[in-house]
């Protein structure tokens, strides 16, 4: 554990994920002492293991206009930051492979124009010219020029150093025992039976925020989903947007590179799926096999580990997630079939993170109604790289006691215990 010089502070954020490092930052620029506890390593967990999709479309309209104030954020990081995060906003492509898939694309594509967003539906050779190389029989496309991508470790690092530049500290390697609350609010954190003082706590803690939470008397069911990646050779050309097949998210990393997933992952059951389950069987039943229920991965992880050797530069965490073969199988299948002229390229890693989800799959965000001073940022569900610079910006400004945006209003960490939440995702 390396430790802070202090132990009273304006806030602490719990997490060094990209919502716990871009709270940091925000925080501390606005002249807060502020103080990050991490568990593991900065960017060790989902923040730098995720696709590195920086995307408004196809998201849950709950979300979006969280998502779209985001967009705004993002060409803007690099010069704030001082810092390279390899972002290139060149858009997401989201094939059809039929008319009732294109159908559905320009539902979301038609109330998506309601928002101001600049998704429009494309043929297939406008698709093939935004993706060279590109020659699947599919119909058609639904693109947004608007979005982007950057790396998702070395953006969630240069939050971190921009924070530490600005006079944050932290405290690296050791986990928060609790979230230690006094006469109706927030007293700060207890740590290996220290406690660190603050009337202002973030709980970012990710695939963590379910359990913090609970021990302090909070409703806020959590599941995860073991989340594969695949890392490819480098291609020697550009392939500008992110493309997302039936079931594969592709991107294009700076180095050439291509990174894959399947939407989805593995729930891998262990004893809290009795309790889970009342929560999240609407999830489940709707995920349509993009989740697949492991019985057996508790087993798998005594036996030897065969799976292709993760990236040189990924931040490794105390007890890294296996990859799922099949998953990666999968992966590569659709690739193949996506870009028949890049099939068959040579895997170079492989890794997995944990996606921790949320009953209704969109995220908690904000303050906590009767403990003043507790904020809470989590249940992003697999896609809460993109919004999490701006998460951290509205956190920061709430610690800084202004108001919380109108539209967060369904997001709030609070529907579950008060039962004013739907299972129903809102795409149309």
């Amino acid at each position: 554990m390396r430790g802070a010089r202090t132990r009273n502070y304006d806030a602490i954020v719990v997490g060094g994920g990209i919502v716990g490092c871009a709270t940091a930052y925000y925080s501390a620029r606005a002249g807060l002492r502020v103080l990050v506890v991490e568990a593991s390593n900065i960017a060790a967990q989902q923040s730098g293991r995720n696709l590195g999709f920086v995307r408004q479309q196809g998201r849950d309209f709950r979300e979006l206009e969280l998502m779209i104030h985001a967009a705004r954020l993002w060409p803007q990081l690099e010069a704030e930051l001082g810092r390279d995060i390899g972002w290139r906003q060149g858009g997401n492509l989201a094939l059809a492979t039929d008319e009732s898939d294109r159908e559905r694309l320009a539902r979301w594509a038609r109330r998506a124009a309601d928002y101001g967003l600049d998704t429009q539906m494309v043929s297939r050779e406008k698709a093939m010219a935004l993706a060279p190389k590109l020659a699947a029989p599919f119909v058609g496309a639904m693109y947004t020029a608007s979005d982007g991508k950057a790396e998702p470790a070395r953006t969630t690092c240069a939050f971190y150093d921009a924070a530490r530049a600005l006079g944050a500290e932290a405290v690296i390697g050791a986990h928060v025992d609790e979230i230690v609350m006094s006469g109706g609010g927030v007293a700060g954190v207890r740590i290996g039976g220290k406690l660190f003082h603050s009337d202002r706590v973030v709980c970012a803690a990710g695939a963590g925020t379910g359990k913090l939470l609970r021990k302090a008397g909070l409703v806020f069911p959590q599941s995860t989903v073991r989340a594969t990646v695949v890392r490819t050779e480098a291609v020697p050309f550009d392939i500008a947007p992110c493309v997302s097949g039936r079931v594969a998210g592709i991107r294009q990393a700076v180095d050439g590179t291509l990174h894959l997933s399947v939407a989805g992952g593995d729930y891998d059951l262990g004893t809290s799926v009795f309790s889970d389950f009342r929560w999240f069987r609407h999830a489940l039943r709707e995920s349509h096999g993009a989740v697949t229920l492991n019985y057996l991965h508790a087993f798998k992880r005594l036996l030897p580990d065969r799976s292709p050797a993760a990236v040189p530069d990924l931040a490794t965490g105390k007890a890294d997630p296996r990859p799922s073969p099949a998953k990666a199988k999968a992966a590569l299948d659709e690739f193949d079939s996506l870009f028949p002229a890049l099939a068959k390229r040579r895997v170079v890693g492989s890794w997995a993170g944990l996606i921790e989800s949320t009953p209704d799959m969109i995220p908690a965000i904000g303050s906590v109604s009767g403990i003043i001073g507790l904020l809470v940022a989590s249940g992003f569900s697999g896609h809460g790289f993109g919004p999490g610079p701006m998460v951290g910006k509205i956190l920061a400004d709430l610690l800084c006691g202004k108001a919380e945006p109108a539209y967060l209003s369904h997001l709030s960490p609070d529907r579950f215990a008060r039962a004013v939440w739907s299972p129903q995702p809102v795409m149309s």
